[in-house]
């Protein structure tokens, strides 16, 4: 017969093991390390607003540029400074092959409502400034590949357009809205034409052609905080997202500005991006990030993938393939200067460094080396790569470590199970004083009597009330011995069946242990 701790021993390993083979057949356990190894930092003056590592000075390697509050920076890939020129506040800037000669050029709006002006940067020289007139502050800048001419679209802080060419021309001028600021421009797609895609904070979106032309206009319900274009089907029109204030996710049809869906996050949306999450390239899905630090994975039809927590505000989110298997993990930088990665699969996270400040900005690209992530944060702009090494049998440990914790059960179980049972508690009549061995024999024989009163009663089974009888009549048998030895005069009440051996009380004809009649 098996005892109970064995039994409970049985029960507590198979559900240790069941915990054990979900963690590692599901693929919860950590079967990889990943962390990071810093390259190099380089110094910036202020806060970063804009940063990428790109091709600037025409010469085939990627350069790292910075903008900060008023100053536009260029590192080379030897990390030596190749622009360096401060701006009037307040400052946009922007990157994109404004020329059509296959380069990336850099254009710069800058300036109060008084002198604004434009300064474009052709193949990592000053080309030309211009000052623009009948515009508020600067706000915002993109460069857009219209079919047959590329233009500047510069946005000011009253909802107006500016488009300018290469030269500094102005090409035609526009307006959203009034009384708020261009939030978001985005070059976007309807059926493989290039258009812009304008945002005011104050909600309103619409849709530019090459000519200044509106071609729809939305209003998000609310303040809008982030704005990007996407094809995320592959159909060649692109899908407008709108991240607002008040906690919503917008997607549009590009063609149409028609709502594809509408997903409530339930706090301030301040980055949106594109990733390939689920590893099929026909279509893309969304990350979004989230002012009280929400993550989220979401595919095209709002279905949320997953969804994940950072340590603070979201600030930044980079799209990287850490273990090149075709998905695009993500990068968060939160406002506590920590940086983690989300599985690109499942959300889960794994921290890869923490700064000194917020993380201002992030970029991914080849800048010393392949695969290297620039991140911005408390003056500094350190290059480091982030490494993903796959640990192989590890993804085993919490088996073996089920195995190992069932084992100590056992061990334990069957300790315990070899102790012996504990006697039961008897009454020493040794060694006492003349008052406690007749106060324990009075004792005795009032149990005595309550055992025989129970059994008149009925509450106790026949064989409970012979072998608790037979233990309280042996112990009063030994009382009634210490008694005379200590030299005290007493009636003695017991003797022995002559056949058993078992404890009678004087009277008795029968044994009632063994059945044997008793001769007085």
């Amino acid at each position: 017969m098996f005892k109970p701790a064995i039994i409970f021993a049985v029960i507590l390993s198979v559900m240790v093991m069941a915990v054990s083979c979900l963690v590692t057949f599901l693929g919860l356990s950590q079967g990889a390390k990943v962390d990071s190894q810093t390259a190099l930092t380089l110094p910036y003056r202020g806060t970063v607003h804009s940063m990428k590592i790109i091709d600037l000075t025409g010469d085939g390697v990627n350069d790292l540029f910075v903008q900060t509050d008023n100053q536009v920076m260029v590192y080379d890939n030897n990390q030596q400074v190749v622009i360096d020129q401060s701006y009037q506040s307040p400052l946009a800037t922007t990157m994109g092959d404004l020329d059509g000669n296959g380069r990336e050029d850099i254009l710069v709006f800058y300036g109060p409502a008084t002198n604004t002006r434009a300064s474009v940067f052709l193949n990592g020289a000053f080309a030309t400034e211009v000052r623009i007139d009948n515009t508020a502050d600067a706000s915002r800048a993109a460069i857009i590949p219209f079919v047959g001419q590329r233009l500047g679209i510069l946005g000011d802080t009253n909802g107006n357009l500016v488009a300018i060419d290469q030269n500094g021309q102005v090409v035609w001028q526009a307006s959203l809205s009034s009384g708020d600021y261009i939030r978001g421009l985005d070059d976007a797609r309807v059926n493989g034409e290039v258009f812009v895609a304008v945002a005011n904070h104050d909600g309103t979106v619409g849709l530019f052609d090459a000519n200044g032309q509106q071609r729809w206009s939305y209003q998000l319900s609310g303040a809008l905080r982030r704005m990007r274009a996407f094809d995320l089907n592959g159909d060649g029109t692109s899908e407008i997202l709108l991240g607002g204030d008040g906690g919503t996710l917008v997607v549009l049809d590009g063609g149409t500005g028609q709502p594809i869906f509408t997903k409530s996050l339930g706090q301030t949306i301040v980055e949106i991006r594109e990733a390939e999450l689920n590893g099929e390239p026909s279509s893309r899905e969304i990350v979004v990030g989230g002012r009280s630090n929400g993550v989220w994975g979401i595919d095209l039809a709002g279905n949320i993938l997953w969804s994940g927590t950072a340590s603070a505000r979201v600030s930044q989110i980079s799209l990287l393939d850490v273990d090149a298997n075709g998905s695009e993990d993500v990068l968060v930088g939160d406002e506590s200067g920590k940086v983690t990665l989300f599985r690109a699969d499942n959300g889960s996270s794994n921290s890869i460094q923490t700064f000194g400040g917020a993380v201002e900005r992030m970029d991914i690209g080849n800048f010393t080396a392949s695969g290297q992530t620039a991140i911005a944060s408390a003056g500094n702009v350190t290059v480091l790569k982030v490494n993903y090494t796959q640990l192989g049998f590890m993804r085993f440990v919490p088996l073996l470590i089920g195995l190992f914790v069932s084992l100590a059960i056992f061990v334990a179980a069957g300790f315990i199970a070899s102790i012996p049972p504990k006697p039961d508690l008897r009454i020493s009549v040794t060694e006492q004083s003349r008052e406690a061995l007749i106060a324990q024999r009075r004792m005795l024989k009032e149990s005595i009597a309550d055992v025989e009163r129970l059994r008149s009663l009925g509450n106790v089974t026949p064989e409970a009330y012979l072998a608790r009888l037979k233990d309280l009549r042996h112990q009063l048998a030994e009382n009634e011995a210490s008694i005379l030895k200590a030299g005290i005069k007493i009636n003695v009440e017991t003797r022995s069946c002559p056949n058993c051996g078992g404890t009678l009380m004087l009277g008795a004809d029968k044994c009632e242990y063994c059945g044997q009649v008793v001769l007085h």
